[in-house]
């Protein structure tokens, strides 16, 4: 069974691999490249950890698309390896194979080794701190407590999410009569301890900074009014998130694990559900009156469930036959997604494809390259948007001003609009997004000087607009 699980990991990270050797970078990840280049304790969007990783693996092996993406490959396949032998402890080397497996081929989680992004990061320390909790409580060692702080922390300092970790373990402990004891006992308050002092730095920053992440993570970006069409919306995306059948099989393995576990009163279930379906209901809950809510918030908390289903439901010929078709579709969701990042063929709107966001922006650098050759006096390079600006700056290695009064971003942080009084730009904007510069900032003259059009498979799917700005005067 092993064996078996080695090869499949394997045969997925080789796929994994040269994907990332050949797919550009997404919005998000340049966005966090540039972060890695101004390393900081915190940042407004996030924690730290995605630029600490991104930062490692780019200073060790270079700058590529590839090092970029080696954090979220490094990431997924200890996160898998942890879920298997996690299920393998608990109950065997069979279940160990079909759950790690299973999670394995689930969209949000297979995309997971292409992209990186906080969400790597905090899965794999999210999960290393389940099983390190689970081991305490089995074994009842304090120092499987203590280095479950530190994973913790360390989820905490990957994304905001971990911060509800703690809220979940105590969750079992208070519901747990085999475990309640453990409230009664030092070690947990420690490991809270520990957890606080790894996640400090981002105290720390956002004392510094008036708690804009805090504010922005915690209350700005969930206003939005109550709305039931927002969490029929958050239901569908669940299903394509995690391919349909994984999501019912995830939905069963809940019911499993409340009717076996608190039914037949067996810790391991009841330890499964509390640490993972409170978090679903959780963001199901947010959807209602979150106006940014997104669809992948809540996918670690399926993990427990997927468990739930292979270990409480015996895997039964029945059973495998479901899973071995939930493989079968969900290597189908992937096979689709591969072949169109590469040769789009589906027939999405090209504004709404968001693979061409990993495209066309080496052509704009060379163009930029042109038109400083021709210009009387060096130029900044400015956008609007920080996706913008992550990929220009990734893409010319030059810094990027990005100014916008849509949103506020980290570049926001780093560079001063009085500064910049008097210089000439070349302003960056592209049909998807596209906002004319006169709308937004106040220059002496701004021309349109260049068009570079994205061609993928044969169709135009995007045009980026360059335009020569003169004596900057600041935004509008």
């Amino acid at each position: 069974m092993n064996r078996k699980f080695w090869i499949i990991l394997g045969a997925v990270t080789v796929i994994h691999g040269l994907m990332n050797l050949y797919m550009g970078v997404g919005d998000d990840e340049a966005y966090h490249w540039v972060w890695s280049n101004h390393l900081a304790l915190s940042y407004y969007d996030h924690p730290p950890m995605v630029a600490y990783i991104i930062w490692f693996f780019t200073r060790i092996l270079g700058t590529s698309f590839f090092t970029v993406h080696l954090g979220a490959l490094v990431c997924v396949t200890l996160f898998i390896i942890i879920i298997h032998q996690w299920v393998k402890e608990m109950f065997s080397s069979r279940e160990a194979l079909w759950a790690a497996t299973i999670v394995l081929f689930i969209p949000i989680f297979f995309v997971g080794g292409t992209v990186t992004v906080p969400d790597g990061p905090l899965g794999l320390f999210w999960i290393l701190t389940l099983w390190l909790v689970y081991r305490a409580l089995k074994e009842g060692k304090s120092h499987y407590w203590y280095l479950a702080g530190l994973a913790m922390g360390l989820s905490s300092l990957s994304k905001y999410n971990g911060l509800l970790l703690p809220g979940l373990i105590f969750l079992y402990l208070i519901f747990s009569n085999k475990h309640r004891f453990w409230l009664l006992r030092k070690e947990p308050y420690i490991a809270l301890l520990i957890g606080l002092i790894v996640f400090s730095p981002v105290i720390i920053w956002n004392y510094q900074h008036d708690w804009v992440s805090f504010q922005f993570q915690f209350l700005s970006r969930h206003r939005g009014g109550f709305s039931f069409v927002r969490f029929f919306q958050f239901i569908g995306a669940q299903f394509t998130y995690l391919a349909p059948l994984a999501f019912i099989y995830a939905c069963l393995g809940f019911y499993r694990l409340v009717k076996i576990g608190f039914g037949k009163k067996i810790w391991e279930y009841q330890y499964l559900f509390l640490t993972s379906f409170p978090l679903v209901a959780l963001f199901a809950l947010n959807s209602f009156v979150s106006r940014s809510f997104k669809p992948h918030w809540p996918a670690l908390g399926y993990i427990g469930g997927i468990l739930g289903g292979v270990v409480a439901g015996g895997l039964a010929r029945k059973e495998k036959n479901f899973l071995k078709i939930n493989f079968l579709v969900c290597i189908l969701f992937m096979s689709i997604f591969i072949a169109h990042t590469f040769y789009p063929f589906l027939p999405i709107p090209p504004k709404q494809d968001i693979t061409n966001d990993l495209y066309g922006w080496d052509k704009v650098s060379q163009t930029i390259d042109e038109i400083e050759k021709e210009l009387p006096k060096p130029a900044f390079l400015l956008t609007d948007r920080y996706q913008n600006g992550a990929h220009l700056s990734f893409a010319t290695r030059k810094e990027v001003y990005t100014f916008s009064p849509h949103r506020r971003s980290q570049f926001d942080f780093w560079q001063d609009v009085e500064e910049l009084k008097g210089k000439d730009a070349i302003y960056v904007t592209h049909s998807r997004y596209f906002k004319d510069p006169n709308n937004i900032y106040r220059f002496q003259k701004i021309e349109l000087v260049k068009e570079v059009t994205l061609v993928r498979g044969g169709k135009e799917m995007r045009i980026f607009y360059l335009y020569y700005c003169e004596n900057f005067q600041g935004l509008k």
